[in-house]
Parts: C-alpha cells; sequence; structure tokens
C-alpha cells in the first residue's frame, strides 16, 4: 500500500510520493496508485474532476487540510457551448460531468468539499 499526494503547486511529472513531489491533479493520482493506495490532497481548490477505477482507493485531505473541488469553472481555451480535450475527457466550458464518479468498490472518500457541482457532485 502507498500514499500519493497531490497539491495545487504540484505536477504531473513529479513521483507523488511526497508532499515536496506531489501530482497537480487527483486523477492523476488515481492513474497511478494501485488498489488499496491512498491518495492525500493538500488544501486548496481543485478545478477538476475524477473517477475512482481501482478496488479500495481512499482519496482523503492531508492533514486535516481545507480541501474544495470547484465545478464553475472556465477551462482554457474553452468556447461557450463547445467542448475540449482535458485529461483524456471531452468537458463542457463548464462541469456539466459528474465531479466525482466512483466505479470500484470500497473505496473511501473523506475530507473532500464539493462546491458549485450544478447538482452533479458524486
Amino acid at each position: 500500500m502507498a500514499t500519493y499526494y497531490v497539491a495545487t503547486t504540484g505536477s504531473n511529472s513529479n513521483n507523488g510520493t511526497s508532499t515536496g513531489t506531489a501530482f497537480a491533479t487527483i486523477q492523476h493520482a488515481l492513474n497511478i496508485c494501485s488498489s488499496s493506495d491512498t491518495i492525500e490532497v493538500l488544501a486548496g481548490t481543485y478545478n477538476q474532476t475524477f473517477t475512482i477505477a481501482k478496488n479500495s482507493i481512499t482519496v482523503t485531505n492531508y492533514s486535516s487540510d481545507i480541501v474544495w473541488l470547484d465545478g464553475q469553472y472556465t477551462l482554457p481555451n474553452a468556447t461557450e457551448g463547445g467542448d475540449i480535450w482535458v485529461d483524456g475527457n471531452y468537458v463542457w466550458p463548464y462541469c456539466w460531468s459528474s465531479m466525482i464518479q466512483v466505479a470500484a468498490d470500497n473505496c473511501t472518500i473523506d475530507g473532500i468539499n464539493v462546491k458549485r457541482s450544478r447538482g452533479r457532485g458524486y
């Protein structure tokens, strides 16, 4: 079982194994991790969506940090009514799909706050 870290100041080219080498996106950490691993998200507001597709994953806030997923944001180069490619998915200029999707068993999401989800938080 490994622990990976995500920070607003991180980079997906990091190894994610410490707070100083954190990833930038939760989804990238989920893509790298294995079943039963933990992803700790450092304080901040994340304009991201993610899908948990591996069993027994935990996504949690780091050390009681306050973490927000914000569903109302404009993506780079987005045009009103058009879709664009981001992190392997087509998305609208505003997040209209689920912000958090769980497609696996025995997963835990803890300490992650959701705002402006437009009714599509989980």
